[in-house]
């Protein structure tokens, strides 16, 4: 069912798809397939149950499939107007995209969904290395061959998806949330704790930067989600945190510690990423070229500072996150599964027994549909 909100001439959908662990103790797992209209509150279309994620990917998405097949012929007739459904794009992980694009995964010499560049092989990782000129860089990937089948050494099958004229190059943005939150991030501090010793810092140092975020918390604005947690404490980071830290904590507790070069090298990606953050789109525009030659020079460089085996599928991908932010005219917020992340950990909580858990979270879900048109139907007095 969709949202009362949604009435108009046009609505854009934007779906997420993701696998979710219901139990700690058991490989259990929920695939649902998530909508939000406008990038407000998602909604359930549909959920899978099951021990691992769904073996058929044209099973999983055969209704879902035929459903926006219909509703491009006829749209949605809502109060007598019928209105017209755009879908913008699909925000998932690596592995989902992946999964529904019927593509090889991350790991492959062949991985990238954006460029047609070829990883190698170092150390037992697939590495790559971009040209040192620009002219030189790898042909991209584009919707016409990638729907005729013509990447054999990136596709695996054809995807049903292509079947509901769905593009699966141009709608799949490169989620931010995890290729740099929990992507790039996360490797540069694991790299400074544990990385080659150009770039290792010293438990000293290392305790240092944990002590002066264990300073901050409870000294942060409320509209921070989550207050700062020592550095030590990574391995169990939010993706909230790894954004915090790039973006806010990171340059302070960073400064005087690490050398010169390094602290230079994580706030080329603290300015980059902060430009494709901002909101107002005639800003954001104005310096998005900048931005994208920042990133490319931040690949380039973190060669010479973490050693080749540093950049892996996920710092690669830095190189056309800004392509996807002109592209979709959007900033990187809002083509991002931070919304969907939410709501995912709301759905897990509705689950709370091993009976039924789809009956469990569809109940649920109806009692919060039924209670919200209680309170747009409460008359109001002044």
């Amino acid at each position: 069912m969709y949202p009362t909100y949604a009435v108009g001439h046009e609505m854009k959908l934007i779906f997420n798809i993701d696998g979710v662990p219901v139990y700690k103790s058991s490989n259990i797992q929920c695939w649902p397939i998530l909508c939000s209209v406008d990038n407000l509150e998602p909604f359930i279309v549909a959920i899978f149950y099951g021990n691992s994620k769904p073996s058929s990917i044209d099973d999983y998405l055969s209704d879902l499939v035929s459903e926006l097949l219909n509703i491009r012929e006829d749209g949605i007739r809502i109060n007598d107007e019928v209105v017209d459904i755009q879908i913008k794009v699909f925000v998932c992980d690596a592995p989902a995209r992946a999964f529904l694009k019927c593509i090889k995964g991350h790991t492959a010499n062949h991985s990238c969904e954006r460029c047609q560049i070829r990883g190698e092989y170092y150390e037992r990782r697939v590495t790559y290395r971009l040209p040192e000129e620009d002219d030189d860089l790898p042909l991209l990937r584009s919707d016409v061959e990638f729907s005729r089948m013509e990447y054999p050494e990136h596709q695996i099958a054809r995807s049903p998806l292509l079947d509901a004229g769905i593009s699966c190059i141009s709608k799949f943005p490169l989620d931010y949330m995890h290729l740099v939150c929990l992507g790039v991030v996360k490797r540069i501090l694991v790299f400074l704790r544990d990385g080659p010793r150009a770039c290792k810092l010293s438990k000293q140092q290392f305790r240092r930067i944990s002590d002066r975020l264990s300073s901050f918390n409870g000294k942060m604005p409320r509209k921070f989600a989550r207050q700062p947690r020592p550095i030590t404490e990574m391995e169990h980071w939010k993706a909230t945190e790894f954004r915090q830290f790039l973006l806010y904590t990171g340059p302070i507790v960073l400064s005087g510690i690490v050398t010169d070069k390094i602290f230079d090298h994580f706030m080329v990606l603290n300015v980059a990423i902060s430009v494709l953050l901002l909101s107002k789109s005639d800003l954001r525009n104005e310096y998005v070229q900048c931005t994208r030659e920042l990133l490319v020079y931040f690949i380039r460089e973190a060669a010479s500072i973490y050693g080749n085996t540093f950049i892996t599928y996920n710092v690669h991908g830095l190189s056309h996150i800004a392509d996807d932010v002109v592209f979709y005219n959007s900033s990187l917020n809002e083509i991002s599964a931070f919304t969907f992340e939410n709501y995912l950990q709301k759905l897990k909580k509705n689950v709370r027994n091993a009976k039924n858990p789809i009956s469990q979270v569809a109940k649920r879900e109806t009692e919060m549909e039924k209670n919200l048109k209680r309170r747009h139907l409460k008359p109001k007095y002044t």
